[in-house]
């Protein structure tokens, strides 16, 4: 008999799965463990990155994300990391850290996944108490530039997910 967590778990899959037939802008790349307790995904997305001259310059391509889930999640959040590129330049991301702020466990992944969407799209960012203090003096400068992909993630009417 499958116990609480495992049936979350199964229904967080059926919830990504659906999402990346909906979504242009995500993919499930693997899935690890049965049920899935991490992911690698794959988001295409118009963001900004900080070069080698150390200049802030768009950014458009593929970002891997791992997401892992403890073993306290949902109460716990899911940890983000960006794999790559590392260069990515946003107030709540510094390196593979990813602050996406709030959680609670009715938060279900297919929303955590657009949320980093939207997060690397500048459409959602924290400017206050970000990873960043670079990114975040930038913003506030640049705000005009936001969000960096007016793309919609996918479309609103497909996005109604069914509960399972």
């Amino acid at each position: 008999m499958d116990n609480i967590r495992s049936i979350r778990l199964r229904n967080e899959l059926r919830r990504l799965t659906e999402l990346s037939r909906k979504s242009r802008r995500f993919r499930i790349v693997s899935a690890y463990g049965e049920p899935p307790e991490a992911y690698l995904l794959q988001f295409d997305v118009r963001t900004l990155a900080k070069g080698m001259d150390r200049e802030v310059h768009p950014y458009e391509g593929k970002i891997s994300v791992q997401i892992a889930l403890p073993s306290d999640y949902p109460r716990v959040p899911p940890i983000v990391a960006i794999l790559t590129p590392l260069d990515l330049f946003h107030p709540n991301i510094a390196g593979p850290m990813v602050c996406l702020g709030a959680h609670t466990p009715t938060l279900w992944l297919d929303e955590t996944c657009r949320r980093i969407w939207e997060l690397l799209s500048y459409r959602r960012y924290t400017l206050g108490d970000g990873l960043n203090s670079e990114a975040c003096t930038w913003a506030r400068l640049h705000r005009e530039l936001f969000p960096t992909d007016p793309r919609p993630f996918c479309d609103r009417k497909q996005f109604q997910i069914e509960v399972w």
